[in-house]
């Protein structure tokens, strides 16, 4: 079943390009899941968290902008 999450980045990390945010996610970083509907909601998470077709929804430029990024 695919998921869709909205996760921002973990430690005070920010990006001013979605760009920038998405290479982070791929790389492995750590997240925060903000989706306020997920049990998981304020838990810090990774790209190797989700399975293949699941969507998530990056937050970045202080939560202002928007970056989708679909697991393969």
């Amino acid at each position: 079943m695919t998921e869709t999450m909205i996760v921002a980045p973990a430690y005070g990390r920010d990006y001013s390009s979605a760009n920038d945010a998405v290479t982070d996610w791929v790389e492995g970083k750590d997240f925060r899941i903000i989706s306020m509907a997920s049990q998981y909601y304020g838990s810090y998470c990774s790209c190797r968290d989700f399975d293949s077709g699941d969507v998530i929804e990056i937050r970045f430029d202080r939560k202002t902008n928007l970056a989708m990024h679909t697991m393969s």
